[in-house]
Parts: C-alpha cells; structure tokens; sequence
C-alpha cells in the first residue's frame, strides 16, 4: 500500500486531503515510565518511558526494537509537516516511504543513519530541516514530551482507531487490510453525485487500475451482473459503487467472506486466549474469525472488540479490548507484499475530501 499510493494522492490533486498518522502507544498509562521516571519497558520507548512501539520482531535483544519504530515513526511525522502538510498529497513523502522500505526495512539497516541518509537524497529531502523538526519538537532522548508525538496519540484516541491499519475518509473508518483499490474507491464514493474528480469517473472498476492511474484513462471497464441483472461496477466488492455519495461500510468490504461463512458451525463465545490454545491460531486467523463472527451476529466489529472499558464476554463475543486487539493485530491484515512495513508503523490514513 504504502509504495503504490502516491500516484492515487497525486492523480486525486486539490480534491482530497491525505494526512498519514503513526500508531504511537501511551507509555505513561501502559505503566512504561516509573514514578521516580525510569523507563521501565527499556528499548520499547523513547523519552523515559513516555512514548513506545512493540517491537517489530518480538525479540528484545536483536533486530529492530520498539524504540527504533518510534523514532522512525516521528522522523516521517516531520517528513509530512514539511513536504505533505501544505498540499495534503505529500509526493517527496510517499517517495521517502518507498526508499525507506527498499533500502532500510530490515533489521540490519533499519536504524542506520546513513542508509536513511540515502533515502533522503533519493527523496530529494532536506536532512538538516528534517533533524532540526525532530529535536525542536521535543526529542526522543530525555524525560519530556514530544509535541508531535502527543498529538499522534491524541489523534488515535479522538478517530477511535480500534484495528491497524485503518483509513479513514472524512469520519467513516475503512479497517482491516487496506489496498490501493478500496481506498480509491472509498475516496470517490464519498462524493456526492455528480462533484466525484474525473479521475473517479474513469478509473473507478477499470480492470487495469494501475494503468488508468498513471495515464488517466481506461482501456477496459470490468462489469458484473448481481441477481438482479444489475450491473456492478467495481473492485471486485460485490457491491454497488455507482457515486451516490455513501462509502461502503466495513460490512460491504467483507461481503465475499460473509457469504463463505457457516454461521450454524461457528463459535463466537471465546476469547482469544482460548482460540490461541485450542486452534493455535495465528494473529491472522484470529482476526479471520473477528470477523466471520460480525458476519454471523446483529454486532458491529466495534462491539466485537469490546471497546468500551469493562465490557463482558457475554457482550463481547470474542472477549477481548480494544487495547489488546491493537497491540496484536497491528497490521496483521495488511496485504501480502506489504506485511512487515505495516506491523511497524502507518496506522491510519486520513483523508479529507475537497
């Protein structure tokens, strides 16, 4: 996702605003910092304690550590404020992005000063500014806040971000694995009929999405018939997305695994640590069943999850908060060419359309 969006921002121009946020978790209230302010979670956090990330490759004494995620986390947070807070496309930031994971996403390279060096000449970005925007926006090293890491965590609190990663257009959130198609589709859906950018007209349910992209024009339409004969046209949603000004909802987005679902054989009354044990499930299975049971009940994915303090198992099928679901399914979902990036930071997209 995050190396194929930038022609999307740029071919979407002056009429959609993106805003890309980073999951940063509360080090504070995750009892991280000590009262006498030690970092108690030690190379998880930045800042005494204050501001922490899981880390990445579960092994604490190798490999990329929370803390590496969280100072990359705000390098790109200032990347944005100098390169994409101005126009809402931010290309030398998605460029930056997409060196970063070619050259620097792996545990050798991934805190390397020179190899992100690299990625700023590479990204035509200017090092010093970027430098200068981490130290004067409080740093990472002593026991004080950082301005713009508070303001990711208010962020995250204010959007509700229950599952990364997470796009949001205007106010309506789009969970699970995100792909360069849905969100393009979520975008133009959001206009009302007959405003969509002509990017939308064309290149919505193109079968060569990419091409349409790059030459703004569409060779061949993809058009399926629904029971009614109707023809749906798409991304293979199975749902109607003429421009009518409403977003699909997360329902819309599952429909195909919905259909597949036997909801007379399917267990929604346990918790995770009892599918772990008794099918050793895997974060992605876990999730798969999260969501096989908002198929098979009258609940959202929100209730699913718990998301008010102290819900019940009774009122919460799968018995889990939305606390524990961020910290294990971070990016779990994401699409398969873009796993290991999404495990590490870009929680959710904003975009505002214009």
């Amino acid at each position: 996702f995050q190396k194929k969006f930038k022609p999307i921002a740029q071919a979407l121009g002056d009429r959609a605003y993106f805003t890309p946020h980073m999951y940063i978790y509360d080090g504070v209230k995750s009892n991280c910092q000590g009262f006498d302010g030690e970092n108690m979670c030690f190379n998880l956090c930045t800042n005494n304690g204050r501001y922490c990330a899981t880390d990445p490759d579960n092994d604490l004494d190798h490999g990329i550590s929370g803390a590496d995620v969280v100072k990359e986390s705000l390098r790109r947070i200032c990347i944005w404020k100098h390169y994409g807070d101005a126009d809402g496309i931010g290309s030398e930031w998605w460029d930056y992005v997409g060196q970063f994971m070619e050259r620097c996403d792996e545990p050798d390279y991934f805190a390397n000063d020179d190899c992100v060096k690299d990625c700023y000449k590479h990204a035509k970005i200017d090092s010093d500014r970027i430098e200068r925007c981490i130290s004067d926006s409080g740093g990472l090293d002593q026991d004080k806040s950082n301005t713009f890491l508070d303001l990711e965590m208010q962020a995250q609190v204010q959007r509700g971000v229950v599952i990364l990663p997470t796009a949001f257009v205007n106010t309506v959130a789009l969970r699970g694995g995100l792909s360069v198609d849905t969100v393009f589709t979520a975008v133009c859906n959001g206009y009302l009929e007959g405003t969509e950018p002509e990017i939308c007209k064309e290149c919505d349910g193109c079968v060569n999405f990419d091409q349409c992209i790059a030459e703004k024009k569409c060779e061949n339409k993809c058009e399926n018939n629904d029971d009614s004969g109707k023809p749906v046209i798409g991304f293979g949603h199975g749902h109607d997305q003429s421009h009518t000004g409403d977003l699909p909802s997360i329902h819309d987005l599952i429909e195909a695994e919905c259909d597949a679902v036997n909801c007379e054989t399917l267990n929604c009354n346990v918790t995770i640590e009892e599918l772990e044990i008794q099918v050793k499930a895997t974060n992605e299975e876990i999730l798969h069943q999260i969501i096989q049971c908002a198929c098979c009940t009258d609940v959202t994915i929100v209730d699913l999850l718990g998301r008010d303090e102290g819900a019940s198992t009774k009122s919460n099928p799968v018995g889990i908060s939305s606390e524990e679901y961020s910290t294990f399914t971070d990016g779990e979902a994401a699409p398969e060419d873009d796993v290991s990036s999404q495990k590490k930071y870009l929680s959710f997209l904003v975009a505002g359309l214009v």
